[in-house]
């Protein structure tokens, strides 16, 4: 089969149908996905990810619905899905060898891809068939901005930055935000309320928090905005460059940029 995923994914499990022979009731197999190239008969793309192998027992010559995990992670892109079955199978899963009536393709994949569509080959090249993944469970994934770093003997270019976030779309979904009840923090463009008068910040896009919203009975509305950690190795010097607004009310309030570092530690180690 071929899919498209338009969002990165974590691909759970999936359903298969499970036959009985005469031989045994057991199907051990596993999910490979590869890069879409080439044909069904003849697929040409790469091996990306491979699952551990799964085994299903029936004793249903009729089959039987089984829920199998998957757990393969997917970055947006296009790819090619196949079963691979392994030594000590004896039982057989649903095969078709024509597509189902009033099929129609691309077939939506809950809003994070879709089947794209399956291909027969011809009966001499043994690709006659084909075995289906049935009602994918997937969970969206969280991809945040790609962070990069140096490892060199020599100087670090100063030009070289390990990190940068436009708050384009909000704040990156690696961030974690925790704030009270109503008090959220949000991606904007632009601001007026509360007396603030400022519409932007310097014409770029933001990510802010009305503490006002908690309500005036919230006790310590404290808002935090934590970014992921990044690694430093091979760099002597780090510059973090950022704009901030604060406002505080006629009560006070205080507004803080912290960075954190890892602590070094040193271990003593003795002769015995």
């Amino acid at each position: 089969m071929w899919f498209t995923a338009t969002q990165p994914f974590m691909l759970d499990s999936a359903t298969v149908k499970a036959y009985a022979t005469t031989a045994g009731g057991t199907i051990k197999f596993l999910v490979r996905i590869s890069e879409k190239a080439g044909t069904h008969a003849a697929n040409s793309g790469a091996q990306l990810y491979l699952s551990d192998t799964i085994t299903v027992t029936t004793t249903a010559l009729t089959g039987e619905l089984k829920r199998i995990p998957i757990n393969i992670p997917v970055l947006p892109g296009s790819y090619y899905v196949n079963l691979s079955f392994v030594a000590g199978t004896s039982g057989t899963l649903f095969r078709s060898t024509a597509l189902p009536t009033n099929t129609t393709y691309p077939y939506a994949l809950g809003g994070l891809g879709s089947l794209d569509s399956v291909q027969f080959g011809t009966i001499a090249s043994g690709n006659n068939r084909v075995y289906y993944l049935f009602n994918w469970k997937m969970s969206a994934a969280c991809l945040g901005p790609i962070v990069t770093t140096n490892v060199t003997y020599a100087s670090v270019p100063s030009v070289t930055l390990p990190h940068v976030s436009d708050f384009a779309t909000g704040a990156p979904c690696n961030w974690v935000a925790t704030a009270p009840s109503g008090a959220t923090w949000q991606g904007k463009t632009g601001y007026t309320g509360n007396g603030y008068t400022a519409t932007s910040l310097n014409g770029t896009p933001f990510v802010m928090v009305d503490d006002d919203a908690a309500g005036s009975s919230a006790s310590s509305p404290n808002s935090v905005l934590t970014t992921p950690s990044f690694p430093a190795l091979g760099y002597d010097t780090l510059t973090m460059k950022f704009l901030s607004v604060f406002k505080g009310g006629s009560w006070g309030g205080k507004g803080y940029v912290e960075v954190w570092r890892p602590v070094k530690r040193r271990l003593r180690m003795a002769d015995h």
